[in-house]
């Protein structure tokens, strides 16, 4: 991660840590603008999305985190989670599926949420 990437994401760190939220979303949302193909800014804006319960951005970036890197685990139950929020179990099923491939146990965890 350069330098700029890596200030900018202190600085959305420490805003999520202050609970300052929307500035936080700001910071990542600036990285995702400038490192598009960069996983982790999208991850870190769908996860303060999540937060602010915009649920629709959170799927956008968790989508757009997995098809730059489509084997991490995390952010795929991150998705099914949302999914699950949200009430689209058939997409959560969906995650669920490639989740059970990639690692098993974490797929668990999203089995019981999708069938809580």
């Amino acid at each position: 991660m350069s330098d700029n990437a890596q200030k900018t994401m202190e600085l959305g760190n420490k805003a999520y840590l202050d609970k300052k939220y929307e500035d936080s979303l700001r910071f990542f949302m600036e990285g995702t603008r400038l490192f598009p193909d960069d996983p982790a800014f999208h991850c870190k804006v769908a996860m303060v999305a999540y937060k602010l319960k915009d649920h629709k951005t959170a799927i956008v970036h968790y989508e757009r985190a997995l098809e730059i890197n489509p084997k991490d685990r995390d952010t795929l139950l991150a998705l099914g989670l949302v999914f699950v929020k949200t009430g689209e179990k058939v997409k959560a099923l969906a995650a669920y599926d490639r989740l059970k491939k990639l690692h098993p146990e974490k797929a668990e965890t999203l089995y019981k949420a999708i069938y809580q």
